[in-house]
């Protein structure tokens, strides 16, 4: 069972030992795309370790978003080609909540917040 990989490029090559990865990882690129919002920040990046954790194909990409109102919401992804859809998606999703969180006030935009449950 593979668990360390880098990038070779958008491509996926597996290594053979903590020792070289850890090596690769120290000074690597991992980032697949970074998107800021008003209220957001959302970040894909390449792990780097199989975090299927061996069952199945390799999941080593990974989407978070940090601040705002998906704040912690996190996705994986097995390629880089996924990961790029993923982070589009994710993209999506904050921007359509920031928006139907935000509503027209005396001709202004404000942020209204909605009780939580809703």
């Amino acid at each position: 069972m593979r668990m360390f990989y880098r990038l070779d490029g958008h491509d996926v090559v597996p290594l053979p030992d903590f020792e070289t990865w850890a090596v690769w990882f120290e000074t690597a690129d991992r980032t697949v795309a970074t998107t800021v919002t008003e209220h957001a920040t959302i970040s894909t990046v390449f792990l780097g370790l199989d975090h299927g954790f061996g069952s199945g194909r390799p999941v080593l990409f990974e989407t978070m978003v940090f601040g705002g109102v998906m704040s912690d919401h996190s996705a994986r992804y097995h390629t880089w080609a996924d990961a790029e859809r993923g982070h589009r998606s994710v993209v999506a999703q904050v921007r359509a909540r920031e928006m139907a969180d935000t509503k027209i006030i005396s001709g202004h935009w404000r942020l209204i917040k909605k009780p939580e449950g809703d």
